[in-house]
């Protein structure tokens, strides 16, 4: 009897750290974003003019196809940059610290992008950030959860062979995601772009 109480017990500690740590990064991801929200609505919707132009001339570059296909290296260090830094800063004595303040950085960076188009375009504004960062965003925020939970747990029990099956899932997707970034992105921007500035 007292054998499966161990065992059950043994069990229930690292269901309750992940969970601890899911809640903690969540919530940083949820107060970086709202950072990124209030800052987007003071220089949004007109008042920042460099900002506004910038964002309808990249559209208007997307709609003509005189923005070239972006290329790989980019493309990989956009989509790579959050979740290597959860596994680099995680093993490092400030792990603790710093994984949250990435998810934080990242909540920040997303929610100012997507409250900027909606600022200043409204509700099309909205159908345009999704295309621009929802396909990604459905792929490198997952993998980010995934190696800042695993970072998180207590130094002894991070081990390379445990942390590999989930290093090679987040590889893939994120792979798959920057070739589609590289081949089809473009196209569905260039259609999303000429509804925005039909529009406007």
């Amino acid at each position: 009897m007292n054998g499966r109480k161990v065992a059950v017990q043994n069990r229930a500690v690292p269901s309750e750290e992940r969970s601890g740590a899911l809640f903690l990064l969540a919530g940083f991801f949820l107060v970086g974003g709202l950072l990124g929200c209030l800052l987007a609505s003071r220089v949004g919707g007109g008042a920042n003019d460099s900002l506004s132009s910038y964002i309808k001339g990249y559209l208007t570059a997307v709609h003509t196809g005189e923005a070239n296909s972006p290329g790989i290296f980019p493309v990989l260090w956009e989509n790579f940059r959050y979740p290597v830094a959860c596994v680099v800063l995680g093993v490092t004595s400030a792990g603790a610290v710093m994984v949250p303040i990435v998810f934080a950085v990242r909540g920040f960076f997303l929610s100012f992008a997507v409250s900027s188009f909606v600022c200043m375009f409204g509700g099309r504004g909205l159908l345009m950030a999704a295309g621009v960062f929802l396909p990604a965003g459905l792929v490198v925020i997952p993998c980010m959860f995934l190696l800042g939970i695993l970072m998180l747990r207590p130094t002894g029990k991070i081990t390379m062979r445990g942390c590999l099956p989930a290093f090679g899932v987040c590889a893939g997707a994120l792979l798959l995601i920057t070739l589609y970034e590289c081949l089809l992105a473009p196209k569905i921007l260039g259609l999303l772009a000429s509804v925005l500035l039909q529009g406007s």
